[in-house]
């Protein structure tokens, strides 16, 4: 699939996916990022380094690496959320967060997580 002329990122020389899924047309990039910080109980503007966002159509990746590490209630949670996490909670430094919205975004706006770490 190709997803914006972006096949992937790279951490640590290791490559990741770019996940996705279609979303309705009104949900806006603020919904999205607001949902997220809901989500993640995190605060948006403080704890992440640095955060992409791209637009194809009714398609949004999100893509943000945070200052936190997330404990194991965090992890918890996002695998409560239907996410998925991968890494040694021992040893992490930066967290590669993969967000995204469910295609009923507006019903469920704590299935959209996604995560893995390196």
């Amino acid at each position: 699939m190709n997803q914006g002329g972006d096949n992937g990122f790279s951490v640590n020389s290791e490559k990741f996916s770019w996940k996705a899924v279609k979303i309705k047309q009104k949900s806006s990039i603020g919904e999205v990022l607001r949902s997220c910080q809901r989500a993640f109980l995190f605060n948006i503007n403080s704890n992440v380094k640095s955060i992409s966002i791209k637009k194809a159509d009714d398609i949004i990746f999100i893509r943000a690496f945070f200052y936190i590490t997330p404990s194991k209630d965090d992890c918890e949670m996002i695998t409560n959320a239907g996410g998925e996490v991968y890494g040694d909670f021992d040893d992490m430094k930066d967290w590669v967060v993969e967000c995204f919205p469910s295609s009923d975004f507006d019903d469920h706006l704590d299935n959209l997580i996604y995560a893995r770490a390196d």
